[in-house]
């Protein structure tokens, strides 16, 4: 009777172990890349007696093709002439896909049914190569910048930042049902759960050593979505002419401003100096005008002085009488006769 039971524990304790390992082995898939003669694998882990191998399409479940080891194969409308099982062993269910479109990318679910351990499944996407340009961003020593990985109104279930096509610097991994942020590299911050901008990283404080190659990579429903970008961080040296140039560009409204009222004070001391210039001209040529007239000419000679002290009552013209030939008897009614001169 113990036997027995030691014999249950034994079988209880194996089966056990092999859901388990089961359960590991369901989760873990791969990605491919969409290309003509692509291979999708699907080989079981364990030994057992293969059912049958069917390939689906999710999230609607189309059937593409069905292995059976005695009824042979099936397979769905239109992957007749484009998939073949290699069975390159006996719980071997990968497939080949040739004649591939782009409507050929997305998660492809593999489901083997095994004797005595049951079911396995295996997923595998497909995406598509992206050959998207890069975005060129240019900052300056110290400054912060946000990168925002735009996806197309798809729900994101991984994403990853790498730099230089090489180095991975962050991810985003679906744990619960939610994406949770990773950071693996010092100074890059992952925001996986932005309501508006979706998954995005903050790379603060950017050096010298920061520029480079930066990929957003995300996984959802259609694919793989690709976007690059190009960094490339300044060296920061002071001069005159970047000073004068983050001025303009700061307070160009108010140095246009500042040059108007310079340029108009410039105008109006220029007239004003014009109207003086003229007017001390005028008064030049008046004050010559009067020193070259014939009047003050004979005012300033000899004779015209003597004639002004006269005329201002001198001492000379004061006391001493003035004679002068005058007839004082009766006027003659008979003009004085005058010679003729022949």
């Amino acid at each position: 009777m113990e036997a027995v039971q030691k014999d249950n524990w034994y079988s209880l304790a194996l089966l056990t172990f092999l859901i388990f390992l089961k359960a590991s082995l369901q989760d873990r898939g791969e990605t491919v890349t969409l290309a003509d003669g692509m291979v999708l694998d699907c080989m079981c882990p364990w030994n057992g007696n293969l059912s049958m191998v069917s390939w689906t399409k999710v999230p609607d479940k189309t059937a593409l093709a069905i292995f059976h080891p005695s009824y042979g194969t099936t397979f769905g409308d239109g992957y007749d002439e484009r998939l073949m099982f290699l069975r390159k062993s006996t719980m071997d269910g990968s497939i080949s896909f040739g004649n591939v479109t782009e409507q050929d990318a997305g998660l492809y679910r593999c489901s083997m049914q095994t004797f005595p351990l049951g079911t396995w499944t295996r997923d595998v996407r497909v995406i598509k190569e992206s050959h998207s340009p890069y975005v060129e961003l240019d900052f300056s020593e110290g400054e912060n910048l946000t990168i925002v990985c735009p996806h197309h109104n798809y729900s994101v279930m991984h994403a990853l930042i790498k730099k230089d096509e090489n180095e991975t610097v962050g991810r985003c991994t679906m744990q619960a049902g939610a994406l949770v942020a990773e950071d693996l590299h010092e100074g890059i911050q992952m925001n996986c759960a932005d309501p508006i901008l979706g998954v995005t990283f903050d790379l603060n404080n950017v050096a010298e050593s920061d520029q480079g190659l930066y990929q957003c990579l995300l996984t959802t429903e259609d694919g793989v979505e690709i976007t690059n970008y190009l960094l490339t961080v300044r060296h920061e040296v002071w001069s005159v002419w970047e000073w004068a140039k983050e001025i303009h560009e700061q307070y160009w409204i108010y140095i246009y401003a500042g040059a108007a009222g310079v340029a108009l004070l410039l105008i109006v001391l220029i007239v004003v100096l014009v109207i003086v210039c003229r007017r001390r001209r005028r008064r030049r040529r008046e004050a010559l005008r009067v020193r070259t007239h014939p009047g003050k000419r004979w005012r300033d000679s000899e004779m015209g002085g003597f004639y002004d002290r006269l005329r201002r009552g001198t001492r000379f013209g004061r006391q001493e009488p003035v004679y002068a030939n005058v007839r004082t008897g009766p006027k003659s009614k008979h003009k004085p006769k005058t010679k003729r001169r022949r």
